[in-house]
């Protein structure tokens, strides 16, 4: 037989996702009900802010009623309140004896000789001949002169003479550039 590949079939089967055995036919699911949550009924009790029973009967009448909202005190001020108690003002000193005791301004007196020493310390120092000026200034520098000179009688005729001397300092290099270097070809030339 001749063999063709194809894409394989699938059977899927229908009850894949149901319970084995006769459950569905049983009495739960015929008396199912439908649990979904709805919004709850709130019941206000109207007569909650009011008192229980007949408590107006029992109070007092309304010609009998007095009002408790508490009114402004009348505050009595003493008008003695900042005097002293007793005859203490009449038993002090009389008018013309009276000390103004207030605070002023205090008087300073200054020293005039506050910065100055004590005593002839001034006139016993040195004399202004001899006064020396201590304060810094410009340091004088003495450069020596042969400080780049070697010590001793290095550079006489007992060294190498000055035929056999050779200079190591260095030089710039001297460049050959050949000349046909930097021309082009004869293709170049005939154009």
């Amino acid at each position: 037989r001749d063999f063709h590949p194809s894409r394989p079939v699938i059977y899927r089967k229908n009850s894949m996702l149901k319970p084995e055995g006769d459950i569905e036919a049983s009495q739960e699911s015929r008396e199912y009900k439908d649990f979904h949550p709805s919004r709850p009924t709130i019941h206000r009790n109207n007569s909650l802010l009011k008192p229980e029973g007949d408590m107006r009967k029992d109070t007092e009448a309304r010609t009998e009623y007095r009002d408790f909202h508490p009114g402004r005190p009348v505050i009595h001020r003493k008008n003695s309140m900042l005097h002293p108690e007793g005859e203490i003002g009449k038993g002090t000193e009389t008018g013309t004896e009276y000390r103004d005791f207030h605070p002023g301004r205090p008087v300073i007196h200054r020293n005039n000789s506050l910065l100055h020493p004590e005593g002839e310390t001034g006139k016993g120092t040195e004399a202004g001949t001899e006064y020396r000026d201590f304060h810094p200034g410009r340091p004088v520098i003495h450069r020596n002169n042969s400080l780049l000179r070697p010590e001793g009688n290095m550079m006489n005729t007992d060294s190498e003479l000055k035929a056999e001397f050779k200079d190591h300092k260095p030089k710039r290099p001297t460049i050959y550039t050949e000349n046909c270097n930097l021309k082009p070809g004869n293709r170049i030339e005939e154009r």
